[in-house]
């Protein structure tokens, strides 16, 4: 699989809610068209896979600490889980073999304790 392909298929996985289109629009506009060009056509391995997910925990983790009230906060953090989960499973779907990466992370600090007490919430990383 090329490297354009996979974030042709991301960007499909983004439409998961509207935060994480909105983030991946984002980071997506951090490279021109023809550097676009200039990636699409390279091969794909997992540390791109790795970078990408990495590139949007650090994106959604960025809009978590800016938000205030706590329902909203939960909201986003939910949304990045769901975004980051959806990752995987189109990863999986396509064939891409990601056993040694860690695609749902923590999200915020509160977040890496929780999963850490209650290490049922990370099933399904």
């Amino acid at each position: 699989m090329k490297y354009g392909e996979f974030i042709d298929a991301m960007r499909e996985v983004s439409k998961v809610n509207l935060e994480s289109e909105m983030i991946f629009e984002e980071w997506h506009g951090m490279a021109g068209e023809e550097q676009w060009k200039e990636y699409y056509d390279l091969p794909l391995g997992k540390g791109e896979v790795q970078n990408f997910a990495e590139d949007m925990a650090s994106l959604f983790w960025r809009v978590i600490a800016t938000t205030d009230g706590e329902k909203l906060h939960a909201m986003r953090i939910q949304d990045g889980h769901d975004f980051l989960k959806a990752i995987y499973t189109k990863c999986v779907e396509l064939g891409i073999d990601i056993s040694d990466i860690q695609i749902d992370v923590p999200l915020s600090p509160s977040d890496a304790i929780m999963r850490a007490q209650y290490p049922s919430l990370n099933e399904g990383d």
